[in-house]
């Protein structure tokens, strides 16, 4: 009986000191690699809103199958962040899984670095302490989006020949971000031909998101009118029949544009608005080109050179 015991006793002993051994092996021997996409980027648009996706691959170069578990860190950011916790990865083998991230609709734009770890938590299916871990980080961004306004101080503006007015106008930048806003005369060319001048004392304004409307300006001056005489062609009256209507009035077209929606590669942003100009004794371009010749002398003016050449007259004679 004592000589079984002690039988027994050596058997078990060499049972435990086999399979200690193996799990500091496992534990030594593990290995993961962890890579993703270096940037991902966030659609925030309003109704356009689209999730940032990092492709990542987890690389076990181990004859074991190892149990990872994945972890995510924003730094804190409004951002939500989604993959697989768990992942399994057998020996020699390349799994892949997808990063999702996602933030507010309508969010601030944003960008910074977040990780992903990756950490062997088993090895063929034992638990093991200080395994093998593997971080990737990628540089996630919340995309700019444009949305801007403008809004004319007023809708009709009365212009004389040889006077200036100035026209004011009212934009807003309802991005995510801060914006340069770009001002244009659409049709500025058109409006040359009917002897409109148009001065730009700026052509862009900078605004941050949500904050208070800036001025732009448009100075508006009208000239003596080119008529048919003067080398009206046909894109010349083609021009003319896009800003004047029968009555004379002169359409003055301004647009702005974003520069967020330009540097982001997305779709440009563009707002409109339209001012009539009502003309004061200005002759329409129409009536122009029909009686073919410059506007001639007003009947003011005949009556005054009759006058003048009659005391003239009247001077010589006495």
């Amino acid at each position: 009986m004592r000589w079984a015991s002690v039988a027994i006793s050596i058997l078990l002993m060499s049972t435990l000191i086999q399979w200690t051994p193996n799990v500091n092996a496992q534990s030594s021997d593990s290995g993961i690699t962890l890579a993703c996409d270096s940037i991902v980027e966030i659609d925030v648009t309003p109704g356009e809103a689209q999730p940032g996706i990092a492709n990542c691959q987890l690389s076990n170069p181990t004859d074991y199958e190892e149990t990872v578990q994945i972890t995510i860190d924003t730094q804190g950011r409004p951002i939500d962040a989604s993959a697989p916790e768990i992942v399994t990865v057998q020996g020699g083998e390349v799994v892949s899984f997808e990063a999702i991230f996602t933030a507010a609709e309508g969010g601030t734009s944003d960008s910074g670095v977040d990780s992903i770890n990756a950490e062997v938590t088993q090895l063929n299916g034992s638990d093991c302490s200080d395994c093998a871990e593997s971080t990737a980080t990628l540089s996630v961004i919340i995309k700019q989006y444009g949305k801007i306004r403008i809004e004319a101080t007023e809708n009709l503006v009365t212009l004389g020949v040889d006077e200036t007015r100035i026209i004011e106008f009212k934009v807003y930048n309802d991005g995510n971000g801060y914006d340069r806003l770009n001002l244009e005369v659409e049709n500025r060319i058109a409006l040359s031909y009917v002897g409109i001048g148009i001065s730009l004392p700026s052509i862009s304004v900078e605004i941050d998101r949500n904050a208070p409307p800036k001025t732009m300006r448009v100075l508006v001056t009208a000239t003596n009118q080119m008529c048919e005489e003067d080398g009206f062609s046909d894109q010349d009256r083609e021009y003319v029949s896009q800003i004047q209507d029968s009555s004379g009035d002169i359409f003055l077209n301004i647009s702005i544009t974003s520069e967020a929606s330009v540097q982001s590669g997305s779709s440009l942003v563009r707002q409109n608005v339209s001012i009539l100009l009502h003309m004061v004794d200005w002759l329409p371009a129409a009536s122009c080109e029909e009686e073919g010749a410059l506007p001639g002398p007003s009947l003011p003016f005949i009556f005054l050179t009759i006058l003048i050449a009659s005391l003239r007259s009247r001077r010589n004679y006495c």
